[in-house]
């Protein structure tokens, strides 16, 4: 269910970056037409500069285009004020295209951080997900071990616990000359005991559980039980 709301978020996420990228790549062509679309006065006499500072030929024709340019008619200046009114709106688009492009370029940021704590939390649920099956695995490993532990070893059946018997083993300096000499050590009898306690045959004895006495607190009551007919004047009630 987690997995399936992730992928559903994600996927969304990425349409809509797509989506905000188009638009971005428009504003951007756009912007790119409408400045290549009109040239402003600064442009013209850049250009009128750049071309005499290049070609000292033509410099007088240059000079004489820019002298007519400036010394125009009324229809020239009607045609100044249109351009004037152009290059206004122009800027105007301009400005909004900007605002466009931030705020296009503010909710892109804005996806990219929600992507990012997408693919963080992807990644802690794998990580808790490994986590938990190990944990898992560990604990399957302890219980089977439990039960190896609880078959294959010894039980307590009794209230005694188990002690091995002790090996009876002679040093060299007691040892004697001769076999004849030795002395049996240890007790076959003990030894069988302990073997069919240790296998969970017979149980261990141990110290008798001592119980708690508990304290006679009720006192005893005496009660004469008698017919109400008995009951006459001068009797005595306990």
């Amino acid at each position: 269910m987690l997995t399936e709301f992730f992928t559903d978020y994600v996927t969304e996420a990425a349409e809509e970056e797509k989506r905000k990228i188009k638009e971005s790549e428009k504003l951007e062509r756009e912007l790119a037409l409408l400045k290549e679309k009109y040239a402003t006065r600064e442009e013209i006499e850049l250009e009128l500069r750049t071309t005499l500072d290049g070609s000292g030929d033509n410099s007088d024709e240059i000079l004489e285009d820019a002298n007519e340019m400036e010394l125009n008619d009324s229809g020239e200046k009607e045609l100044k004020i249109k351009q004037k009114k152009r290059k206004t709106r122009k800027a105007r688009y301009l400005e909004r295209m900007e605002r466009k492009r931030k705020e296009i370029e503010s909710i892109t940021g804005f996806q990219k951080e929600q992507m990012h704590l997408i693919y963080s939390t992807r990644k802690l649920n794998k990580e808790i997900s490994k986590e938990i099956q190990k944990r898992e695995e560990l604990a399957k490993k302890r219980k089977v071990h439990k039960l190896i532990k609880k078959f294959a070893g010894t039980q307590r059946l009794g209230r005694g616990k188990f002690e091995p018997c002790e090996k009876s083993v002679l040093l060299t300096e007691e040892l004697p000359g001769s076999l004849r000499e030795l002395k049996p050590q240890g007790n076959v009898l003990a030894e069988r005991l302990k073997s069919l306690q240790k296998r969970n045959m017979l149980p261990i004895p141990g110290e008798k559980r001592q119980r708690r006495k508990l304290k006679n607190r009720l006192r005893i009551k005496e009660r004469e039980d008698r017919k109400h007919q008995e009951v006459k004047l001068g009797t005595r009630l306990i």
